[in-house]
């Protein structure tokens, strides 16, 4: 029986990790073991797998903000105790990582690690997270060719490199299989008024509570990418005399923050104030973490979904929901999907009035709408990226 040991110290990787996991079980001689961190012990909730230990044994542990030497000792006591044979983990940036530290600590005991990709990043922030040949896992699992480009300008051994895609939506590939609902369903159950001159476009903004802006930086952001919404909605409306239903479907950080639904609702009474239509309406879409609303249930059924940053861009293209990013004010190399904008394959403006102009023409504009759907729907179509891993995992172990 060979044993899998897997642990990230962030979300996003561990929600790769997570969709692995789930799919190892039904792999014979192969035990895993998931180490809870500080931060993704909720995202394992429920898994057999997840090591049971007492919250004051993983509530701190989280690399960044550790000693050296806490961390270290760390390390070596899950190895010690563990005993595995395989590492599966995530990368991060910090010069101090969980996931940086497994890696090194395997390369030295000259046990196999796999290294899930959760976001694309640019061949800087790809040395940032592999900085060094000790940090290098056995096997990178690149998200796409573009991808893998990237981790070879940052001086990735091509062999290391494998493309195999995100594990985490391979979920949305399967919802979308599944899915048989219709969009005057999904209306009422977001509580507006269908009608058949209706038109369902979705905003799945970054959070305001977000780790990488400050919070007014936030705030004005969504303002202003809620009026570039809001403003090329209202010129369809003119344009073709339609109604325009725009749920809000907050981030799971302002759900959780003290004020986080209310500095939404105040976001949008101002814009509202600023673009009145009696054609749109916008709403928080979701309002507590206790709704019973499908987030790629609503995407699935949109004329439009429009992202920032965030991952939500991406899995929009597994899904098949058309899909523009828009972030005023904020540069496109900031934007993590920033190589999906280079490569033609999302629209985006980070301008209140080219955003508005977009919008208008994904809605309107059948050449324009298809020649970017063409490009997206290729992601629909790709392959699930969870069997390709664990082949690669089955490889490492027993061949």
């Amino acid at each position: 029986m060979k044993k899998v040991l897997a642990i990230s110290e962030h979300i996003g990787p561990a929600k790769a990790i997570r969709q692995v996991v789930k799919v190892l079980r039904d792999v014979k001689d192969i035990k895993t073991i998931i180490y809870p961190t500080a931060m993704t012990y909720s995202a394992f909730s429920g898994y057999p797998e997840l090591k049971n230990l007492p919250k004051s044994e993983f509530e701190n542990i989280r690399g960044e903000y550790m000693k050296s030497g806490d961390l270290e000792s760390f390390v070596q006591n899950t190895f010690e105790s563990e005993n595995p044979d395989l590492i599966l983990t995530g990368s991060l940036q910090p010069k101090q990582a969980i996931d940086k530290s497994m890696i090194r600590e395997a390369n030295k005991r000259n046990i196999p690690s796999v290294c899930l990709m959760e976001y694309w990043c640019n061949p800087e922030q790809y040395k940032k997270r592999f900085p060094s040949k000790e940090f290098i896992p056995t096997k990178i699992m690149a998200l796409d060719e573009i991808d893998k480009k990237n981790l070879v300008s940052a001086n990735i051994p091509t062999e290391r490199i494998v493309v195999a895609g995100h594990p985490s939506f391979d979920a949305c590939k399967n919802e979308r299989k599944s899915f048989l609902g219709n969009q005057q369903d999904i209306l009422v159950k977001l509580g507006f008024n269908y009608n058949p001159y209706s038109f369902l476009v979705t905003y799945i903004p970054d959070p305001i509570h977000s780790d990488n802006y400050p919070v007014n930086k936030s705030l004005l952001t969504n303002f202003d990418t809620l009026k570039t919404i809001r403003k090329g909605c209202a010129l369809m409306c003119d344009f073709d005399d339609a109604y325009i239903h725009i749920p809000i479907m907050l981030h799971f950080k302002d759900l959780k923050a003290k004020n986080g639904v209310y500095e939404w609702k105040e976001i949008i009474s101002s814009v509202e104030n600023k673009i009145p239509s009696d054609r749109l309406d916008v709403r928080l879409g979701r309002k507590s973490l206790d709704d019973k609303i499908n987030l790629d249930h609503v995407r699935l059924v949109s004329d439009l979904v429009i992202s920032g940053r965030s991952t939500s861009g991406a899995e929009c293209l597994y899904l098949g929901a058309p899909v523009v990013i828009l972030q005023p004010e904020i540069p496109y190399e900031e934007n993590g999907l920033k190589h999906f904008i280079d490569e033609g394959i999302i629209p985006a403006s980070n301008d209140v009035e080219m955003g508005s102009q977009i919008i208008l023409k994904m809605l309107v504009d059948e050449d324009f709408k298809s020649h970017y759907i063409e490009k997206q729907n290729k992601y629909k179509n790709q392959p699930l990226a969870t069997p390709k891993i664990i082949n690669e995992m089955i490889k490492l172990l027993f061949i």
